[in-house]
């Protein structure tokens, strides 16, 4: 499940379908992926639905996920699969991931079209609302409970004193 958190490990599932095929050794870009962290290099894709068809490489820097075909891919095949990368730690609203998609050659066959966020999957997050849904959507930590007792209001009594904070989020 995706997550809303600082810092917190964050399972991106992505669904692909094209309206045309793809030869093996297409590329897909997802790009603009802000504040994803992950290892530069490959990454395991957890296949949901369908036989693999991508190897996944990270490019930290740039938070560009490229996946190469390999195989070929069908006309309106639904490829679902998802990914982990580590939230930012500062708060951030949704990123606008966009996606090009070229031939084997090289040839661009789709030039930066933006990635639609699925409002429909089920999110176990206390307090989440639908735009929580969207990929990288970070929450800002927050303290929801702020409290101050003491054991004795008796001066020059022995006085023992508690605070109690409660997150919106995990404290890792």
């Amino acid at each position: 499940l995706s997550s809303p958190y600082p810092g917190d490990l964050n399972n991106l599932t992505v669904t692909l379908s094209f309206e045309g095929s793809l030869k093996q050794n297409s590329v897909v870009y997802l790009y603009a992926i802000d504040g994803a962290d992950h290892q530069e290099g490959t990454v395991e894709l957890n296949w949901i639905s369908a036989a693999p068809a991508f190897e996944a490489t990270w490019y930290n820097c740039q938070k560009v996920l490229k996946l190469t075909a390999n195989r070929d891919v069908v006309c309106s095949e639904v490829l679902q699969f998802s990914f982990q990368i580590r939230n930012p730690l500062m708060p951030q609203l949704q990123a606008m991931v966009d996606m090009n998609i070229s031939d084997p050659q090289g040839v661009m066959l789709l030039n930066k079209s933006a990635v639609s966020c699925d409002y429909s999957a089920p999110m176990s997050i206390k307090a989440a609302v639908q735009e929580d849904y969207c990929p990288m959507t970070v929450w800002p930590a927050v303290f929801l409970t702020k409290k101050v007792a003491q054991s004795s209001s008796i001066p020059c009594d022995e006085n023992l004193i508690t605070f109690s904070f409660a997150t919106n989020v995990p404290i890792f």
